[in-house]
């Protein structure tokens, strides 16, 4: 009997950590970007963290910021919202997660969860993903 008291700490806390799991894949809330054409140029985790992670060669990313910069430029030229979508863990079974799988990146409030310097400034919005409260 008195590995009940183990057994449900146990059980509490995958319970916990599977519903952060859930979470992970949940739709994303926040407020909408409004109206538009149908069209948009989506920039998806251009982070600091995410950038500088060492993933990624110097020249692929040379490469990769090449085709960005061509990419905005040219929705830009044809008045085609341009779109950074940032990625945040914020809850505490969310940042669990990221802390044993995801080397700590992009955890709300810590550095590495803003855009890179030189795409900073080319979005028209900025909406973060992934960022969920519990309520």
């Amino acid at each position: 009997m008195i590995w009940i008291i183990p057994a449900l700490g146990i059980l509490g806390v995958v319970v916990w950590f599977a519903n952060g799991i859930r979470k992970i894949g949940a739709v994303s809330s926040g407020d909408p970007v409004g109206t538009r054409s149908g069209s948009a140029l989506l920039l998806f985790d251009l982070q600091t963290a995410f950038w500088d992670a060492e993933t990624y060669a110097e020249p692929a990313k040379t490469d990769a910021m090449m085709h960005i910069f061509a990419e905005v430029e040219a929705a830009k030229s044809t008045g085609t919202p341009v779109i950074a979508a940032r990625h945040e863990w914020s809850i505490p079974s969310t940042k669990a997660v990221a802390k044993l799988f995801g080397k700590s990146l992009a955890i709300e409030g810590t550095s590495g969860t803003e855009l890179i310097a030189p795409f900073d400034d080319l979005a028209d919005h900025i909406i973060i993903r992934v960022r969920i409260h519990d309520q």
